[in-house]
């Protein structure tokens, strides 16, 4: 019996204990708070915009009815196309991976959602595991910089945007295997850094991936130029020969999408208004949502409701991110840099580190949403934190009789000092569980102290620090969520939720007194899918219209198609509408040139526009909707003179157009929208979409998820070598 005690003893000491207890138990409890969602089928969580969420369902029903390619969904208004491609979902390999996984053991739409988004926080919290243990080489300071990531990644889906941790999602990832790659520099190495780099540049906004690089990159030189010296350069080059035109082959999905769409719709970044891209001058409270001073109040405090930007990583995560950036090691030099560069890019615009980035950044112009930089903000303070639970381990290791007294301790002295006056700070209610950690580990902290070499004492400190993070994470977490099912931050909705434009029996929406939206302009009418126009980022930015559910249900699919559609009588050429509503009350088309217009005659010069009075729109003469596919849509239209058809939809360069059979013209109308010149008569009129960039989308699709099963089988097979031999030298060894 005390063979087997000692056994179980030396496994706790062991260093792999964290893929038996420790990571099981904290994906346990982030599953236990996400339970609910996990457990309901019709409860979509909005912290952000209805259209977020909503753009995934098109995305996970498209695939459960047999209707893909995704792309050819311009009937939809292209919208769920755009967000999906802007936003990284159609391009992130997880999706797809749950999307066939849901599908083939029956989750429903918002079940393969909340699996996938906790699948991507396990998958950033594993990376940062990773990247801790090889800059820190401590198992308990890489298992507590997981939990940290973990606890803070599922803070970040549910307090702010979600896209916010979709951002920060592959960076430890990244980081990691950079590092690998210069540890060893193989080809091998270099072309798994080179797929992960590629895919991951798809994913959301790279930007503000981008950014962060960059300047990682500049601290690293700053820091360990030495190092970087000693690197085998030739070796270097040749990889770089091998791997620079793997990345840009993988990242063409994004280069066409964002090509192929139009000026209106070319974004790297965040939408970015006309001042920012002409580098006019803005007020800072105009970019800038969270100033510099909230900062550590949101990093410490768990915010309920929707914020804009969240750092949340916990008072305890705080105080050892404090002991990280006094360690004064290079490790800390470096993320102390970084982390101080991550909060001024919150401040935004007339800062001196805003004109440092647009020379540090490409594209740095382009930014707009400087709040979501704070994703990075928490990843770079939780690896200053496991810095700091690093040295503090190390020196208590170290630890001898000799060197006692309270200059050897004056930093873990005002350290617990801190932590004592922090959680006086917090509200009443977030007190209880930081005390308790609190207190806990100073006891075990003075017990080391007084025992010291025994390795006992040190492994205890160990298991406690893990422990307290775990409950200090959760309780954050619990606040977080609360009585989340009855705040007015939810709506449900009944029956199926189908691809073939079958809608919801009924939608409950959040209160709009609490939640207050834009008013959706008369042109967001005419759309078919659950969006409108606003000037939020610039004339083009979607959000979902909260009326549009009950108007599809009450006018059927035909009449919001038929409402798509605008007959107007003459035409202009003009650079750019800024009032669509203006020229189609006018029944004026706008173009940007005449080259491919027949009917001259209806042409109007620009200053004539002004004296037209404002008429009813003209009405065909008949008007129904013959076929409809997933790419395709073809009307009967009888009209009784000649016309322009407007087809208000987003413009595609794989748009085609025929009349009668016979492939026509496709103008740009009002700048953005498509429009063919139709002849008086009876017409058969077919409008497709075929992007080139659908074709290297599968592709791409088909190389990047099967990249990401490769590294799961890979993962999973040395996680099982470790279980194997670590259970081998604990309980076999003699």
């Amino acid at each position: 019996m005390k063979n087997k005690i000692n056994r179980y003893v030396k496994f706790i000491n062991s260093g792999d204990i964290q893929f038996f207890v420790y990571m099981p138990a904290a994906i346990g409890l982030l599953i236990l708070f996400n339970y609910d969602e996990l457990k309901k089928p019709d409860l979509i969580p909005v912290m952000d915009s209805l259209a977020q969420f909503t753009e995934f369902l098109y995305a996970v029903s498209a695939y459960q009815n047999h209707e893909l390619p995704l792309w050819n969904s311009y009937l939809y208004g292209g919208q769920p196309f755009y967000l999906l491609m802007n936003h990284g979902l159609l391009l992130n390999p997880i999706v797809w991976i749950w999307i066939i996984l849901g599908t083939l053991i029956g989750l429903t739409h918002l079940q393969i959602y909340v699996w996938y988004h906790l699948t991507e926080i396990v998958f950033y919290a594993l990376g940062g595991f990773f990247l801790v243990r090889r800059i820190t080489k401590n198992n308990i300071a890489a298992l507590i910089g997981f939990i940290i990531l973990l606890f803070s990644g599922d803070a970040a889906y549910w307090v702010n945007q979600i896209y916010i941790f979709t951002i920060i999602m592959p960076v430890p990832w990244i980081l990691f295997l950079g590092l690998r790659y210069f540890d060893k520099q193989t080809v091998p190495n270099a072309f798994v850094a080179a797929f992960f780099l590629g895919i991951t540049l798809n994913v959301y906004y790279p930007i503000y991936l981008i950014a962060f690089l960059s300047i990682t990159a500049v601290f690293l030189a700053l820091f360990y130029f030495r190092a970087m010296a000693e690197i085998d350069h030739k070796k270097l080059f040749r990889h770089l020969l091998l791997t620079v035109p793997l990345i840009a082959v993988l990242v063409l999905p994004t280069y066409f999408a964002y090509t192929e769409i139009n000026n209106d719709y070319y974004q790297i970044s965040r939408y970015s208004s006309e001042e920012q891209v002409n580098a006019v001058d803005v007020p800072l409270e105009h970019t800038s949502h969270v100033a510099l001073a909230d900062i550590a109040p949101l990093m410490l405090v768990p915010q309920r409701g929707f914020h804009d930007a969240t750092a949340l990583i916990g008072t305890l995560a705080f105080v050892f991110m404090l002991s990280g950036l006094l360690s004064r090691s290079k490790a800390s030099l470096l993320w102390t840099g970084i982390f101080i560069a991550m909060c001024l890019n919150i401040a935004g615009r007339h800062t001196p580190f805003f004109y440092l980035g647009y020379l540090l950044v490409p594209f740095y112009k382009l930014i707009r949403s400087f709040s979501f930089f704070s994703g990075f903000i928490s990843f770079s303070a939780a690896v200053l934190a496991c810095i700091g639970v690093g040295n503090l381990l190390r020196k208590i290791s170290s630890f001898s009789p000799d060197m006692s007294g309270i200059y050897f301790w004056r930093r873990e002295t005002l350290i617990f000092l801190l932590f004592i006056g922090l959680i006086f700070y917090l509200p009443e209610g977030h007190r209880l569980y930081p005390a308790l950690a609190a207190a806990a580990l100073a006891a075990v902290f003075f017990l080391v102290i007084k025992r010291p070499g025994d390795k006992r004492s040190l492994v205890l400190f160990g298991h406690i620090a893990i422990a307290a993070f775990l409950v200090i994470g959760a309780f954050n977490l619990s606040l977080i969520k609360g009585s989340s099912l009855e705040i007015p931050g939810f709506f449900n909705y009944t029956g199926r939720f189908g691809f073939s434009f079958d809608r919801p029996d009924e939608y409950l929406s959040i209160d709009e007194k609490t939640n207050k939206s834009i008013p959706f302009t008369n042109i967001g009418d005419k759309t078919d899918a659950p969006w409108y126009f606003d000037d939020w980022g610039s004339d083009n930015t979607l959000f979902v219209d909260r009326q549009y559910y009950h108007r599809s249900k009450t006018m059927g699919f035909d009449g919001m198609m038929k409402k798509k559609l605008h007959f107007l009588k003459y035409y202009t050429v003009y650079d750019k509408a800024l009032n669509y509503n203006f020229f189609i009350d006018k029944s004026i088309l706008v173009l940007r040139d005449e080259n491919n217009v027949g009917n001259k005659n209806a042409g109007l010069e620009l200053d004539r526009v002004e004296d037209i009075e404002e008429r009813e729109e003209i009405l065909p003469a008949a008007l129904f909707l013959n076929k409809k596919t997933a790419n395709r849509v073809v009307f009967d239209i009888t009209v009784n003179e000649d016309v322009f058809l407007l087809y208000t939809d987003r413009y595609h360069k794989g748009f085609k157009a025929a009349i009668d059979g016979k492939e026509v013209p496709v103008l740009k109308g009002m700048d953005i929208f498509k429009a063919v010149e139709l002849p008086a008569g009876k017409h058969l009129v077919e409008f497709v979409f075929q992007p080139f960039y659908g074709y290297v989308l599968i592709i791409y699709l088909a190389v990047a998820v099967g990249f990401y099963l490769v590294m799961l089988v890979c993962g999973t097979v040395k996680i099982y070598e470790s279980v194997v031999r670590s259970y081998r030298c604990n309980f076999l060894s003699p």
